[in-house]
């Protein structure tokens, strides 16, 4: 998901399900080059590649977004920021709550090898870039001071039949972590089902998602949902 020049704004990344990524190695040549980023991992949010400098005003907003790792298209890792700039600017950029994000290890990230074979979900390069906060993430944020005290570093667990690979299927099981434990977002989570918010785009209790030309079947039943609640 590309994010390109932040001008303007806001943008609201919303309700999104993702388990496999374009790689690099087949994104498009730029420019009549060939892609900067042939030895990078696969991204959920690459960042602008502008100066920040220039162009500071437009913030992101990624709310309830369930990235999957079952995949060996899976994310390297959910949110970097471009190397080449350093973001001094006091205006966040990028605000992320109540996601889930799955990822899984690289052999390396941009020109560095991944000795360890660490899992990354942010790294921030110490570039002040993120306001995040209130996720269930598999992988590392750092600098892990760029996290917020509410960030979750734990595996979820789905209910039985739901996760990777269940197409419409995301529901965590009850009581594990990231259920009914997120924030309220007014206008985007109201609705939760429990004690509060899932950190997933599939929250408990609600029908099975649908996507594509499903979504016309499925209109009436989603209408007769809402007016439920």
């Amino acid at each position: 998901m590309r994010l390109c020049e932040l001008c303007v704004g806001p943008l609201y990344v919303f309700n999104n399900i993702a388990e496999r990524l374009v790689h690099p190695q087949e994104m498009p040549a730029h420019n009549g080059g060939l892609s900067p980023f042939l030895d990078h991992p696969p991204c959920f949010m690459p960042p602008p590649q502008e100066d920040p400098a220039e162009n500071r005003d437009g913030v992101v907003y990624v709310y309830h977004n369930t990235l999957l790792a079952d995949s060996e298209r899976a994310a390297g890792w959910v949110f970097n920021t471009w190397w080449k700039h350093r973001y001094v600017s006091p205006t966040v950029r990028l605000i992320s709550r109540n996601n889930l994000w799955m990822t899984r290890a690289y052999p390396g990230y941009f020109d560095v090898p991944n000795s360890e074979g660490r899992d990354y979900m942010v790294r921030d390069f110490d570039r002040s870039y993120f306001d995040q906060d209130y996720d269930l993430h598999t992988g590392s944020i750092v600098p892990f001071a760029s996290a917020g005290p509410h960030t979750l570093e734990k595996a979820p667990v789905f209910r039985d039949g739901h996760g990777p690979g269940q197409l419409g299927r995301y529901q965590l099981a009850a009581n594990t972590p990231g259920c009914d434990d997120g924030t309220l977002l007014p206008n985007f989570s109201d609705g939760a089902f429990g004690k509060g918010p899932d950190r997933n785009a599939h929250e408990a209790g609600s029908p099975d998602m649908q996507f594509g030309t499903a979504l016309r079947k499925a209109d009436n039943d989603t209408e007769k949902w809402r007016t439920r609640k």
